[in-house]
């Protein structure tokens, strides 16, 4: 009976494992949040989710109460263009950095207000990725027009459960 009983314990943790294993970013959600993945600007590292989906980029942080520390959402668009922000149902201002396809910041818009949807933002030359952080971190860091941006590896059309993850 022990036998069977330790069989059955053994066959469990190895079909958890298994199962585990094929579904880790799902099982890694579930415990600990989306992943994450790091953007550097102005030397310094924000966390950001990346919304690369149309569902995603609609909703963006719409809804959202607030982003922690050194957060940020980054839009990540199949071609360059003059892709436009709003403030539609958001709770509280962001910086909003857009960069092109090398990475190299194009425009820049700080403190944006919920208030002034439904105004659009958009920036004078095409951009490829759209980074929407915390207010005043354009201010606090330096950023500037012109700066190189480390974007994670994923954007350089690689799969992003491969590459900068960060959980």
């Amino acid at each position: 009976m022990k036998t069977v009983q330790f069989f059955l314990i053994v066959s469990c943790i190895a079909f958890l494992g298994y199962a585990g294993y094929q579904n880790r970013e799902q099982v890694i959600g579930f415990f600990i949040g989306e992943p994450k993945y790091i953007v550097q600007v102005g030397g310094v590292k924000i966390f950001v989710k990346i919304a690369d989906e149309p569902h995603e980029r609609i909703q963006g942080l719409s809804g959202t109460e607030s982003l922690g520390d050194f957060e940020g959402l980054l839009f990540a668009f199949d071609s360059s263009d003059r892709h436009g922000v709003w403030m539609k149902d958001m709770n509280y201002p962001i910086d909003i950095i857009w960069l092109n396809e090398e990475g190299v910041i194009v425009h820049i818009e700080t403190r944006v207000s919920p208030r002034t949807y439904p105004k659009t933002f958009r920036p004078p030359v095409p951009a490829r990725y759209v980074l929407e952080m915390n207010e005043r971190m354009v201010e606090s860091f330096n950023i500037r027009t012109g700066q190189q941006v480390i974007l994670p590896e994923p954007l350089s059309g690689q799969s992003l459960s491969n590459y900068g993850l960060v959980v």
